[in-house]
């Protein structure tokens, strides 16, 4: 087992390089904004459920509509946004 261990004192320039760099998460502007939209989407949800409970018979169906119609809504407008974009950027070429 210790013969498996690297000294790292004896490692040249040359071997650190074959050494891979640990995974990083990488998120972009639109894949944080796309969390934000759904982590909101999801937080209005809860609080219409919470003002449903509270016996608000508006706040129920406003709830149901959100939560039911929402997913649907946000891939159909995320993927005109992308065919917008992709139709964009093939005129520009």
């Amino acid at each position: 087992m210790l013969q498996n261990r690297v000294d790292e004192s004896r490692t040249d320039a040359g071997s650190a390089k074959s050494i891979p760099a640990p995974w990083r998460p990488r998120f972009g502007i639109r894949g944080m904004l796309l969390l934000m939209l759904i982590a909101n989407v999801l937080a209005a949800g809860i609080y219409y459920l919470a003002r449903a409970a509270q016996g608000s018979g508006e706040s129920h169906i406003i709830f149901l509509m959100l939560i039911l119609g929402g997913p649907p809504a946000l891939l159909v407008s995320a993927s005109l946004g992308y065919h917008v974009l992709r139709f964009w950027s093939r005129r520009k070429t």
